[in-house]
């Protein structure tokens, strides 16, 4: 046999096996761009965001995104504490989203909100000692998300003045039974 022919012959076999390996790793490449679409098109949307506007930005606006995601989302009287509000200026994401709006409206809003209806839900009078145990773990459940904020403080005193006598109400009450919480909600109309 012809050396030539041998080489010639190699030569296009190992052609035809990269040909054959570029089309296999295209074709997976494209079943994982389809299967991973939706995380591709945000992770596109997100790096363009951040080389308009900046990576400091970027980062506010990512923590707004998880907040408001973890509300909806997340555990009811759980919050992670793995990633503590940045400050921009000495001012948080959190004071910046809620400046407008006064500790009174934040405090009603918290006690009509569902958190704060979950919460009465798994929560029961049986597990605390007294009635301000009580009452001071569901305000610190319910104002989890503004913890570490400017407002923190003010925020819990507002909640314990105006609704601590119902909740301690609440806890005197002892129905435990009631494991839906549906009635619960009677001592904060």
């Amino acid at each position: 046999m012809n050396p030539n022919i041998t080489q010639r012959y190699l030569y296009l076999y190992k052609k035809q096996i990269m040909k054959s390996i570029r089309e296999s790793i295209r074709k997976h490449i494209t079943l994982m761009e389809d299967t991973h679409k939706p995380e591709l098109t945000l992770y596109k949307a997100i790096n363009k965001y951040f080389k308009e506007f900046g990576h400091e930005r970027g980062m506010l606006v990512l923590e707004k995104i998880l907040m408001d995601i973890s509300k909806k989302h997340g555990p009811s009287h759980v919050s992670d504490k793995s990633f503590p509000p940045v400050p921009v200026g000495d001012v948080t994401i959190h004071e910046m989203m809620e400046e407008e709006e006064s500790v009174e409206k934040i405090g009603d809003s918290l006690i009509r909100s569902e958190k704060f209806k979950e919460i009465l839900k798994n929560t029961y009078a049986s597990d605390f000692s007294d009635e301000f145990e009580y009452a001071d773990n569901i305000i610190h459940w319910l104002v989890s998300d503004y913890e570490g904020t400017t407002i923190e403080d003010e925020l819990t005193e507002y909640l314990k003045d105006v609704y601590g006598e119902s909740l301690f109400d609440l806890y005197r009450s002892g129905d435990d039974i009631d494991n839906d919480g549906d009635d619960d909600l009677e001592y904060f109309v």
